[in-house]
């Protein structure tokens, strides 16, 4: 199934967190790393913070069983650029891991599932910094572009994007575009 992202697919396997830091060290061209939070090791979320010092400009994407949303935010402040639930359809898991390596986060919309429907523009807390990510979102840049433009680094603009989701209960950056467009931030 994952073979279908790309024909040109490279497999590194690790079995556990000294394994894959070892093959980070060692394969700078990566262009994605899936980690489980739970490893025979350590914990997954101490080896995602460690890869992203090894390789900080490659996605980490925690694949889990837990669908706490605790566990998700925690890896996704870690630096994770998205968390996939081991409960996906294959599909799913092929959209969400197509949609993260063009640049976009991608948490479960399960712990998020209150939509915006009550949520006024007063009540809304974004950053200034936030606002800012937000419109760069909403024309379409990758956590990448949003980075450069306004010289942050990647993982952070990925906590930024995925505070606005958070802050517009929003499941992906469409939703989060369609209701700033809907209470007139954009």
């Amino acid at each position: 199934m994952l073979n279908q992202l790309s024909t040109q697919i490279e497999w590194i396997e690790a079995n556990c967190a000294q394994a894959a830091l070892h093959a980070a060290k060692h394969h700078f061209d990566l262009d994605l790393i899936l980690l489980d939070l739970i490893l025979p090791d350590t914990s997954g979320l101490q080896t995602l913070r460690q890869l992203n010092q090894i390789l900080p400009t490659v996605p980490t994407v925690i694949i889990s069983s837990s669908e706490r949303e605790e566990d998700i935010n925690t890896a996704v402040l870690a630096g994770a650029q998205g968390y996939v639930l081991k409960t996906y359809s294959n599909q799913k898991i092929f959209n969400a891991l197509k949609s993260i390596l063009r640049g976009n986060i991608h948490i479960p919309s399960k712990p998020f599932q209150q939509k915006f429907t009550s949520a006024e523009p007063q009540t809304l807390k974004l950053t200034e910094r936030q606002q800012e990510v937000l419109k760069l979102m909403v024309q379409g840049h990758s956590n990448k572009e949003i980075a450069t433009s306004l010289a942050i680094a990647v993982n952070t603009a990925g906590i930024h994007v995925t505070a606005i989701l958070k802050e517009f209960n929003a499941s992906n950056r469409t939703e989060a575009a369609y209701y700033a467009a809907r209470i007139g931030l954009i």
